[in-house]
Formats: structure tokens, sequence, C-alpha cells
């Protein structure tokens, strides 16, 4: 793994671990967020200075899970294998991964960290920039903002 590659477990609030990849290639950062080998989130970060870029935070409702092999439905039914999940959402993993982006932005040095809330995200979350809010943003309009103090 190199300086331009991360990764760390991240815990949901009913104490399921997951694996959440981080990627630097350039001027953006990619954040995979897996459970098992199922991608369940993903979001993408632009660099502009010391300014960080949110976009496309993004935890599945309807993630696509590979087909269990056989003896993986047995052990499931049994109750031997975890039960894989049908909605991330509401789970305190997009909580989670924006933390986790605030802390890495802070030891990378970057002053501020900025997003935009785009209407069909809004249509499909409205309690969307409470969540900004709560996590520290400053909102106007449709902006999002944070001051990083290092």
């Amino acid at each position: 793994m190199t300086d331009d590659e991360e990764t760390i477990e991240v815990v949901d609030r009913m104490g399921r671990r997951y694996k959440l990849e981080l990627f630097k290639t350039g001027r953006s950062w990619f954040f995979k967020l897996w459970d098992g080998d199922s991608r369940i989130g993903q979001m993408s970060c632009g660099v502009n200075g010391q300014i960080l870029h949110l976009s496309d935070v993004n935890i599945y409702d309807k993630p696509r899970h590979r087909m269990l092999r056989w003896h993986e439905q047995i052990l499931e039914k049994l109750g031997l294998r975890e039960r894989r999940i049908d909605n991330y959402q509401r789970r305190g993993l997009g909580t989670a991964l924006v933390n986790y982006v605030i802390d890495r932005a802070r030891k990378s040095g970057f002053v501020e960290i900025k997003g935009e809330m785009v209407a069909r995200d809004l249509q499909k979350n409205p309690n969307l920039p409470s969540w900004y809010k709560s996590l520290g943003f400053s909102i106007k309009g449709n902006t999002i903002s944070m001051k990083l103090s290092l």
C-alpha cells in the first residue's frame, strides 16, 4: 500500500464492520465502502489548492451483491453466516465516511472543505442540509462549507 492508498475499518451503529478504501490520484480522492465483496458506498473529492471539494457522497439503498454460492446460502439460512443487508442507509455510514474525510483533510493541510447539494439529492433526502449542519458544515443556499483548523 502506498501513501496514495489507505484502507481502514468502519463500524456502523449496529456494530457491523466494513472496509473503507481511499485512493488518491493527482487532484482527486476516491473512496469506496465495502461489505465483504459488495460495494455499498462511494465518494469522490476534488483538490483545488488548499480546498477539498466533496462530491457524490453515496451510501447505497439497493446494493448489487454478488450471487451467493450454494454453501454460502445454506450458512446464511442457518445463521452461521452474517446476513447481507438490503439497504445501507441510516446506519451511520455516510457520517463515518464524511468524518473520515474531514480528519484526512485536516491532517493533509486543507483549510476548507466545500461541496454542493444538488436538487436530485435534496429531493431524495430533504434532511440533507440538517445532516451536513450536524457534521459542522455551514450552509449558504445549496453550498456547504467547513473551515478547518489544523
